[in-house]
């Protein structure tokens, strides 16, 4: 199941860490009988993610998951049942990633490799779940910003 985080300002890091990024999701499609999808986060997409193409709509109990793919970074975009915007979270590899986040990461993490990172984005803040891994460990971690700590969310020791 989805878990939209709304949020106002003030974000902290639980509000990232209570994003779950594994749900299910129920095909729809612009055409199904019925306007499946609101209009109005149809509208709220196009306004936001003009660039995008070839976008995939899901409903979801708690409103709409939209997912297209630009220039290599995978975005997930939600909205809410009356079609406003909640989120978005882009994935892509490490060579996207920004170099003062990269430099931040390696910097505590300097035994581990950048596999994965996940750019949550919400309506006042934004943060980063980076998945790492080295010869016996597999972590994702979070940061916030260049200034707090960098929060491990996950480890699992490798067999």
């Amino acid at each position: 199941m989805l878990m939209f985080v709304v949020v106002g300002s003030g974000v902290s890091a639980t509000k990232i860490k209570t994003y779950d990024y594994h749900y299910s999701l129920y095909p729809v499609s612009f055409d199904d009988e019925g306007g499946e999808i609101s209009e109005q986060a149809i509208k709220a997409f196009k306004k936001m993610f003009s660039f995008a193409t070839n976008e995939n709509w899901f409903k979801v109990s708690d409103g709409y998951v939209v997912k297209f793919l630009h220039e290599g970074i995978q975005y997930r975009a939600g909205y809410d049942i009356k079609g406003r915007w909640i989120n978005t979270v882009k994935s892509y590899d490490a060579t996207k990633l920004s170099s003062d986040v990269k430099y931040r990461v390696r910097t505590d993490y300097s035994d581990f490799t950048i596999v994965f990172v996940e750019e949550v984005i919400l309506p006042y803040d934004m943060g980063y779940v980076i998945h790492l891994e080295n010869d016996d460990t597999i972590k994702k971690v979070l940061v916030m910003d260049m200034d707090s700590d960098i929060q491990v969310m996950e480890s699992y020791r490798k067999k």
